[in-house]
C-alpha cells in the first residue's frame, strides 16, 4: 500500500510540474512577444523625435504590432506568394471614448516648434492612419505641420469626415531632440510615449463638459446660464448651486432663466432647474414665475417633461393670488387636461393638494361632460380621484351625474368601472337608483363582457324586491337558454345562486335543471350544476357563500 501511495504521489507532483512548465513557457512567449513589441515601439518614438518621416523597411507599420481589425488593410508582412495591395486609404476615426490623439497643452512660455521633417506616428504632419476601432494604421497623403486632417468624428463603423484643425493646440518642439520644453504630461520616452499616442485618451481639443470638474462657482457660467440649464451637467451644477440656499445665487439664475421660464419647463433638464427655483424662492419671485409661465400653463402640463414641473408648482403654492394665477390658466380647459396622458396627472395634483373651494373649477367642469370623461381610458381614473378628494357636495353632484347616466356608462370598457366604484361606497340611496336604472335590462346586460361585472355586483346590493324582479327577467324561458349558454351571463346566474334567498334560489333550480343537459359538458356548466345540488342539499342562501 505504501508503494503503491508513493508511486501516486510520484504521478501527481510529475503532472503538476509538467503543467508548470507550460504555463512558464507560454508566459516566457508573451514576455518576448511584448518586448519585440515595446523595441518596435521605441524605434519609432526615436523616429519621431529625430525628424524621420515616410515609411521604411526598418520601422514597420502599427498592423506589425497590433492585428488590424479593419478587414479592408492590408495584412503586414504579407504571406509568401501572396499578392500584394495598397494599404487602405481612409480618414482618421476616433471613436468614443477616444478622441483625436491628446498632445497636451503647452503651458506658459515661447511657442514651441515642430522639427523639419513632420512625425508620423499619428500626428498632425503625418497621414497616418486609423481605422475605426483606432487599431490599425496605414499612411496616406501627408498633411503640411500645423495643418488640418480629416477626422470622422463619430462613434462605430464611420461617419461622415470632418475637418478639424489642429493648428492651434498641437504643441510644437523646439530644436531637433530637444525635450526640454515639452508640455507638462507629455511622455518623453518609453513605451509608455509611444502608447499614449497609439491609445489616446479623451482630448482636450474637444472637451467633454463636465460640471463636477469645469464648473467650480456660479461665475464660471455667469451670463450663459440659460445654455448652461440645458445640459444635463450644468442643471444638477446649477442645482447643487440653489441647494446651498444663497439668495444672491438664486436670484442669478432667475434673473438668466426668467424670460425662459415657460421653455425650460418643457426642457429635459431645464424642468429640474425650475422645480429646484419653485422650491427654494421666496413667495414674490414664485408669483413672478407663475405670472410668466400662466399663458402657456396648459401647453406645459400636455408635455411629458412639463407635467412633473407643473406637478410641482401645485405642490408649491403658498399664496392665495399663486392659487388664482393657477386655476385661472387652466380653468377653460380641465376636459382636455383629464383626457391626456400627461395633462391628467396635473388634474389628480389639483385634487389632491387644492382645497374643496380652490378645486372646484375641476366639478364644474367634469360635471356637465360626465359621459365623456368616464368613457376615456384616462377620464374614468381621474373621475375616481375626483370623488375620492371630494367634500361633501361635490362627492353628490359627481355621483348624481353618474347614476343618471348609469346605463350609458355600463356597457363601456371604461364607464362600467365608475359605476362599479360608484356602488363600492356603499351610498344605499345612491346603489338603489342604479339597480333600477337596470330594471328590463338585465338579461341585455348580463352577456355584455362588461355590463356583466355590474350585474353580478347589483345582486349583493339590490333589496329583496329588486333581486326578484333580476331573477324574474334573467329566468324567463326563450332567454335562459341563452344566458346558460353565454361566457358571461353564465357568471351572472352563478352569482344569482350565490346571493339569492331561499326562495329565490328554488325558483332558480326548478327553471334551471330542465337545462342542464346544455351544458353539462362545458366548465361553467359544471360549476352550475355543482352550485344546484349543494344548495337543495344545504337548503338555500348560506349554503352557497364561499364557494
Amino acid at each position: 500500500v505504501s508503494l503503491l501511495v508513493g508511486g501516486v504521489g510520484g504521478a501527481k507532483e510529475e503532472y503538476v510540474s509538467r503543467l508548470q512548465l507550460q504555463e512558464l513557457t507560454k508566459i516566457k512567449d508573451e514576455q518576448t512577444k511584448l518586448e519585440q513589441q515595446m523595441s518596435n515601439l521605441r524605434l519609432r518614438e526615436d523616429r519621431i523625435l529625430t525628424g524621420l518621416s515616410g515609411p521604411s523597411e526598418l520601422f514597420p507599420p502599427m498592423e506589425a504590432l497590433e492585428p488590424s481589425r479593419d478587414k479592408g488593410a492590408q495584412r503586414f508582412p504579407p504571406k509568401k506568394g501572396a499578392a500584394t495591395k495598397p494599404f487602405r486609404q481612409q480618414a482618421v476615426r476616433f471613436p468614443p471614448p477616444f478622441g483625436p490623439p491628446d498632445v497636451g497643452f503647452p503651458a506658459a512660455g515661447p511657442p514651441l516648434q515642430w522639427p523639419q521633417d513632420p512625425p508620423s506616428f499619428g500626428m498632425p504632419g503625418q497621414g497616418a492612419q486609423y481605422d475605426s476601432y483606432g487599431s490599425s494604421y496605414s499612411y496616406g497623403t501627408p498633411v503640411p505641420p500645423g495643418g488640418p486632417i480629416p477626422v470622422s468624428v463619430g462613434s462605430g463603423y464611420g461617419t461622415d469626415a470632418t475637418t478639424l484643425d489642429y493648428s492651434s493646440a498641437v504643441p510644437r518642439f523646439g530644436a531637433m531632440g530637444d525635450l526640454s520644453s515639452l508640455p507638462p504630461g507629455f511622455p518623453a520616452s518609453g513605451a509608455g510615449a509611444a502608447s499614449s499616442m497609439a491609445r489616446p485618451a479623451r482630448s482636450a481639443l474637444i472637451p467633454e463638459f463636465d460640471a463636477g470638474s469645469l464648473l467650480t462657482s456660479l461665475d464660471d457660467v455667469a451670463g450663459n446660464i440659460y445654455t448652461t440649464a440645458k445640459d444635463q451637467n450644468g442643471c444638477r451644477f446649477l442645482q447643487k448651486v440653489l441647494e446651498q440656499r444663497d439668495p444672491e445665487s438664486l436670484q442669478k439664475i432667475l434673473t438668466e432663466v426668467y424670460e425662459h421660464s415657460a421653455e425650460l419647463m418643457t426642457d429635459p433638464f431645464g424642468n429640474y432647474l425650475i422645480q429646484k427655483l419653485l422650491e427654494y424662492c421666496n413667495d414674490e419671485q414664485r408669483t413672478m414665475i407663475i405670472q410668466k409661465v400662466a399663458p402657456h400653463l396648459v401647453n406645459i402640463s400636455l408635455n411629458m417633461h412639463g407635467t412633473r414641473a407643473v406637478q410641482t408648482l401645485i405642490e408649491c403654492l403658498r399664496t392665495p393670488a399663486q392659487v388664482r394665477l393657477l386655476t385661472k390658466a387652466l380653468e377653460f380647459s380641465v376636459v382636455q387636461l383629464i383626457k391626456d396622458l400627461n395633462g391628467n396627472h396635473v388634474i389628480q395634483r389639483c385634487l389632491q393638494r387644492l382645497s374643496p373651494t380652490d378645486k372646484q373649477f375641476v366639478y364644474d367642469a367634469v360635471g356637465p361632460r360626465c359621459v365623456e370623461v368616464a368613457t376615456h381610458r384616462h377620464g374614468c381614473c381621474v373621475l375616481q380621484r375626483c370623488i375620492d378628494h371630494a367634500a361633501e357636495d361635490q362627492r353628490v353632484q359627481l355621483v348624481e351625474e353618474v347614476t343618471t347616466n348609469a346605463l350609458k356608462l355600463v356597457t363601456d370598457p371604461f364607464g362600467n368601472y365608475v359605476v362599479q366604484y360608484v356602488l363600492d361606497l356603499g351610498i344605499d340611496k345612491f346603489n338603489q337608483k342604479i339597480c333600477h336604472s337596470f330594471v328590463g335590462c338585465f338579461a341585455s346586460l348580463a352577456v355584455n363582457k362588461f355590463s356583466s361585472n355590474v350585474v353580478e355586483k347589483c345582486m349583493g346590493f339590490a333589496t329583496e324586491q329588486l333581486r326578484d324582479i333580476m331573477i324574474g327577467e334573467l329566468t324567463e324561458e326563450d332567454k335562459l337558454r341563452q344566458l346558460l349558454q353565454d361566457q358571461y351571463a353564465n357568471y351572472v346566474l352563478q352569482t344569482a345562486l350565490q346571493q339569492a334567498s331561499p326562495a329565490q334560489f328554488q325558483r332558480l333550480q326548478e327553471a334551471i335543471r330542465p337545462h342542464l343537459h346544455l351544458i353539462r359538458n362545458t366548465p361553467y356548466g359544471k360549476k352550475i350544476e355543482s352550485k344546484l345540488y349543494r344548495g337543495g342539499r344545504g337548503g338555500g342562501r348560506g349554503s352557497h357563500f364561499g364557494q
